[in-house]
């Protein structure tokens, strides 16, 4: 079993790492920081259908499936709407506010450092397919050219903290659960792919959100951390030139 540590703790006992077939990893706060637009977009809509809410409010539902905060908050509407009119509400402040979505530092060149190596890569999210792909092309082509999939919450009967997404990954790429190593933020994410009995790096800088079963957790995804845990080749030096 691995050694759970911090990135910043001297760690003894742990065994050198091998090289895992597969990277699955979560969008929404852990490669792109698209959440403040997520609930902003939740904020905003339910506002309109009458269900006045708070900043501090729509922050107890970070990574909370969308159709299970629509449950939530649905007998508080002045209307009578389906999940469908309120998800195309939702989306139309994607659009028009896509620019807002920005990328982690370190995420591109994680996710590209580990297909070089020879893993695959694969997404797992709370999130909608079409919420999802607007967040995935902010990473780019030279991403999307290797993401072979993205799991949305609409693949599986039930979203994290449940493991069906990540099992579901395993399934896809016809990979053992424990060679496949998870990006995660939250707390339900660690939980969902260690109950898929994966190995999990949780990307959190606040303590209090921590998930003391996370295999290795650091506070940004450009840790160089992340990439000796993972037993990814270290970068070489960058060249200097001559000195005068």
């Amino acid at each position: 079993m691995l050694t759970k540590q911090r990135s910043d703790n001297t760690v003894t006992g742990l065994k050198p790492m091998t090289k895992f077939k597969a990277v699955l990893s979560d969008i929404d706060g852990t490669l792109a920081d698209s959440e403040g637009l997520a609930l902003k977009a939740f904020q905003k809509v339910c506002t309109q259908l009458g269900a006045e809410m708070s900043h501090e409010e729509a922050d107890t539902y970070i990574g909370v499936a969308l159709e299970d905060k629509f449950e939530q908050v649905r007998h508080r509407f002045d209307q009578d709407i389906e999940f469908d009119a309120f998800f195309e509400r939702i989306l139309a402040h994607y659009h028009l506010n896509a620019d807002e979505i920005t990328i982690f530092p370190g995420a591109r060149e994680l996710l590209k450092d580990s297909h070089a190596a020879g893993m695959r890569v694969g997404a797992v999210t709370n999130a909608n397919a079409l919420e999802a792909d607007i967040k995935i092309q902010e990473l780019g082509d030279e991403i999307t050219d290797i993401l072979e999939f993205t799991i949305a919450v609409e693949d599986i009967a039930r979203p994290k903290p449940a493991p069906d997404g990540y099992l579901e990954g395993a399934r896809r790429m016809g990979i053992d659960p424990k060679d496949i190593i998870v990006f995660e933020d939250t707390r339900g994410g660690v939980a969902a792919a260690k109950a898929a009995g994966m190995t999990v790096i949780q990307i959190q800088p606040d303590d209090s959100l921590v998930n003391d079963n996370a295999d290795l957790v650091v506070s940004s995804i450009d840790d160089p951390a992340i990439a000796k845990f993972m037993g990814l080749p270290p970068k070489p030096a960058p060249a200097t030139g001559p000195k005068i």
